[in-house]
């Protein structure tokens, strides 16, 4: 192996957050209408991995203490066949620990009709965007192994850290609520979803890591949930989030979140156009945006006007810039990204992450290997112990929910999911 580069801040603020009791780490699952031919799929992986590096290398210190990557000549990656226990639709998968092992293992079985892949990385190899566009371009290589792969490699669309910072302007309408905010964040911290302490950090992996309960939309349900958000002039988004946040009070009940005196925070990652455009594992510009909202205002009939104006408010003001605020952060706490990533308290109550419409153009129809359909599972933090991961693939919204079930029931998540659901219809029909 090779050495490449230094890890940016973002980078080593994934690799920090990884703990053995929350590994850092992401998955996919693609299930396929066909039976995966194994030699082609080792193939097809080993190709398209070439083509991203970050996703089959190491982190070592150098000698200055600075950590780096340590790049493989030949793509290393793991793939466990039929290890996927009966009755269970994700594998008992252990951490990866990127100083031990590359950032990536395969998951594959197939009963003949039906075929399952699923990929657990590492957040700081990739996030989810570079993921599907490696599984695009993974299906471009198995179904035709001539086919040109994007090329990308270990310094190519790195992003340039920029070091001065943006000057605002703050409307005197939007002074106030700015204060507020300030205050909220310096003195209170955001309510997690589940009181109590969670698991030790440095505790054991739970066995049945990870957990997820996910559904799809079919196409007209999805087209009328989009177009309940049009004639409501808000975004898709905006609707979902409202909706999320009611399904998150009733299933804490009265005594709940809408029932304290406090406040939820959703970390929403919102992708720009230069992202989305991005060939590379890791797209160059992720903003990082967080909605605040008042416990006592998710029962207001003016909610999802608020979600809206505050979202609106925060990406015109340039918030939320994920690289921008590695860089800041690293240089406020002297290059000590650990001691602030891993501080035992809670950032942020849920995230939520829309991928948007996601093109996997490399299943045709005639193939004889078809993709079905695409979950998400998003990273599980300490003190949010739900999150939410959703995409459209065509034309169905695919919505996926990862739970940590040290402290959540799989029933008591799936009565979670079901209310989600259920409100997400309730906007349905009141668009009929």
């Amino acid at each position: 192996m090779t050495a490449s580069r230094h890890l940016t801040p973002v980078e080593e603020l994934f690799f920090w957050d990884d703990r053995p009791a929350y590994p850092c780490a992401c998955f996919f699952r693609a299930e396929f209408l066909g039976a995966l031919n194994r030699l082609a799929l080792e193939a097809a992986i080993a190709r398209t991995l070439r083509q991203y590096p970050l996703l089959c290398s190491k982190v070592q210190s150098d000698s200055a203490g600075r950590l780096q990557w340590l790049v493989s000549e030949e793509p290393e990656f793991m793939i466990c066949w039929g290890q996927i226990a009966e009755g269970h639709i994700l594998p008992n998968a252990g951490r990866i620990d990127l100083s031990a092992e590359t950032g990536i293992r395969f998951y594959a079985t197939c009963n003949g009709e039906r075929s399952v892949l699923i990929v657990q990385f590492h957040h700081a190899c990739s996030d989810a965007l570079g993921i599907m566009r490696f599984l695009r371009d993974f299906l471009r290589a198995y179904h035709d192994p001539s086919a040109t792969v994007p090329s990308d490699s270990p310094n190519h669309h790195r992003p340039t850290i920029v070091q001065s910072r943006r000057k605002r302007w703050w409307p005197p309408s939007r002074m106030p609520q700015a204060l507020w905010r300030a205050w909220l964040i310096a003195h209170r911290r955001p309510l997690s979803l589940i009181p109590g302490k969670p698991p030790h950090p440095e505790a054991p992996l739970h066995e049945d890591y990870p957990s997820a309960v996910w559904q799809s939309l079919d196409p007209v349900e999805t087209a009328l949930l989009s177009r309940a958000a049009s004639r409501q002039k808000v975004t898709f988004n905006d609707l979902l989030l409202r909706d999320l946040l009611l399904a998150l009070a009733d299933w804490r009940g009265s005594d709940g979140l809408a029932g304290q005196n406090g406040w939820v925070r959703i970390l929403v990652p919102e992708l720009t156009e230069k992202a989305r455009s991005s060939p590379g594992s890791t797209p160059d510009a992720v903003s990082t945006l967080f909605l605040d909202v008042d416990t006592q205002e998710i029962r207001s009939p003016d909610l999802l006007l608020k979600i809206h104006g505050d979202m609106m408010a925060k990406k015109l003001a340039g918030d939320g810039d994920l690289l921008r605020l590695g860089a800041a952060l690293d240089r406020r706490l002297g290059g000590n990204l650990a001691r602030h990533v891993r501080a035992n308290k809670c950032l942020f109550t849920t995230v939520f992450s829309n991928l948007g419409k996601v093109p996997m153009d490399g299943s045709e129809p005639s193939q004889s290997l078809r993709l079905d359909s695409v979950q998400g599972v998003h990273v599980v933090r300490p003190y949010s112990p739900v999150n939410f991961m959703v995409m459209t693939i065509a034309e169905s919204l695919s919505l996926t929910m990862s739970f940590d079930s040290r402290v959540i029931q799989r029933a008591e998540a799936e009565d979670l999911f079901q209310r989600l659901l259920g409100k997400l219809r309730d906007s349905i029909e009141n668009t009929r």
